[in-house]
């Protein structure tokens, strides 16, 4: 089974768990009881989303904790800050994560534009580098922005994608490819890569040798990017706590127990 095969198969499968809960009614009998591998957010929902429609589930996570990426840091804090340590946008089209905070009754934040970056030892104002007073510290980068200095370097790739949907052979052979390979080949110099690394860190727990270069062309096809100049609130991207959401999903399920082997397992209806 290759890479595509794998996403489309795993996809149809999330797609199932969301079905209404009558279709699962009438499976119910033959299937009664489901194990989920892994307390992340899409294994937590599909928890969820099961034990609505009456199965037993059982949820394995290896680590302390549920949530995978996501998690928010409070206790080295002072009272009421916190600091999310991975995914912590909801995004507008984010459809699951917006059905679940209304129903959950959670508050979703407006997220807020960068103030500035901090860069191999340089503190680098957002306002400087927009106006073009600042250089950042990266060979082959251009003034006045931040984001996207990889996107010069796909767009001969991006302008081969008429229809989303049905993008051409040479762009789907590129899923055979990582970012970092394409970006040397149309000749990005590697500062470019490291710049992109930089910034996808907190977006993505991949990096540019393992990320698909498919992905990257296909990104640069959707209009409507981030970059510096986005008002996030504008964009209805939005802060949520990833706690509060974990805690919200796991609140339907009985209590987590750590175990001898540190495996914790969250019963839903058994």
């Amino acid at each position: 089974m290759n890479r595509r095969s794998f996403l489309q198969r795993t996809g149809a499968a999330l797609a199932a768990s969301l079905a209404p809960r009558a279709s699962f009614a009438a499976q119910s009998a033959e299937r009664t009881r489901v194990l989920v591998v892994g307390a992340g957010l899409a294994g937590l929902a599909a928890a969820y989303e099961l034990d609505k429609a009456g199965y037993g589930v059982t949820v394995l996570e290896a680590r302390s904790r549920p949530g995978g990426r996501v998690r928010t840091y409070r206790d080295p804090f002072a009272d009421g800050l916190y600091a999310e340590m991975g995914a912590e946008y909801v995004d507008a089209t984010d459809e699951y994560d917006h059905l679940y905070c209304k129903e959950f009754g959670l508050k979703v934040l407006t997220a807020k534009l960068y103030d500035g970056v901090f860069v191999r030892g340089r503190k680098i104002a957002m306002r400087a580098i927009k106006d073009g007073t600042a250089t950042l510290p990266f060979e082959g980068t251009k003034k006045g922005r931040l984001f996207g200095q990889e996107t010069e370097y796909i767009k001969r790739l991006a302008a081969m994608v008429k229809d989303r949907e049905a993008p051409p052979p040479e762009i789907q052979k590129l899923d055979n490819l990582s970012v970092v390979e394409l970006l040397l080949e149309e000749g990005a110099p590697r500062d470019i890569i490291a710049l992109y690394t930089y910034l996808n860190a907190t977006e993505s727990t991949a990096r540019p040798h393992e990320m698909s270069a498919y992905g990257l062309v296909m990104s640069g096809v959707h209009e409507g990017g981030f970059n510096e100049d986005v008002d996030e609130g504008l964009r209805s991207l939005r802060r949520l706590s990833g706690l509060e959401f974990e805690t919200a999903l796991f609140a339907h399920g009985r209590p987590l127990g750590p175990r001898a082997d540190e495996r914790f397992r969250a019963r839903f209806g058994v």
